[in-house]
């Protein structure tokens, strides 16, 4: 009479192989079979896809916006933040609920749940995206009035007034200026065309003059 049985696998098996001993009724030798066995009882749970907000969503070069992750986890240990694409150019990890960035352009973030151990398949993870705008126009400048001053009298800034800007993204840009004198036909007489440059610090610029 042949001798049956079944192994069931354990929970906490590992891959790799496996001894069984088979013994029968009738005091015959045992005989030892090696079975190839999977992982048995590893039960991963993938993290979800998140909600991502960013705050702001519109920022200066630079400037920080905060992304807020909702979501779990689960048997993922970070969330992973990338550009580009889902798993494209890697920004950065947390295990947290938030990730402070720092465009210098309008940027799409990519943002999953990865363990880097196997557990968690990101070859099939989804991401969440989340887009930071960013934006800088050229500072508005307010040139002084056209005057007209006596021969020898001061023609700097300082006499005649100077430019002001503003801008979006800096609080004080740089001021410069470059003159173009245009002698007249009265030999004491001439014209001072002075330009006015305001820069701000990722280097727009916008001329005036007067």
């Amino acid at each position: 009479m042949a001798a049956t049985g079944v192994y069931t696998a354990q929970a906490g098996d590992a891959a790799g192989t496996l001894d069984v001993t088979i013994a029968n009724e009738f005091g015959c030798a045992p005989v030892t079979f090696t079975l190839n066995t999977p992982a048995c009882g590893v039960v991963c749970t993938p993290p979800d896809i998140p909600t991502v907000t960013a705050s702001p969503t519109t920022v200066c070069p630079n400037v920080t916006s905060t992304l807020s992750i909702t979501g779990n986890l689960n048997d993922a240990t970070n969330w992973h933040i990338y550009t580009g694409s889902c798993g494209g150019t890697a920004v950065g990890t947390t295990a947290s609920n938030s990730f402070a960035v720092m465009p210098s352009v309008t940027t799409t973030y990519f943002i999953r749940g990865e363990d880097g151990a196997g557990c968690v398949d990101e070859t099939t993870g989804l991401c969440a995206m989340v887009t930071v705008t960013v934006t800088d126009v050229a500072p508005v400048i307010t040139c002084p009035a056209d005057v007209t001053i006596e021969c020898g009298t001061d023609s700097t800034p300082t006499a005649t007034g100077s430019a002001t800007a503003t801008d979006d993204c800096d609080p004080a840009p740089s001021i410069t200026f470059v003159d173009i004198v245009t002698p007249s036909a009265c030999p004491q007489a001439s014209t001072i065309t002075r330009t006015w440059t305001a820069t701000d610090a990722v280097e727009q610029y916008l001329p005036s003059s007067f």
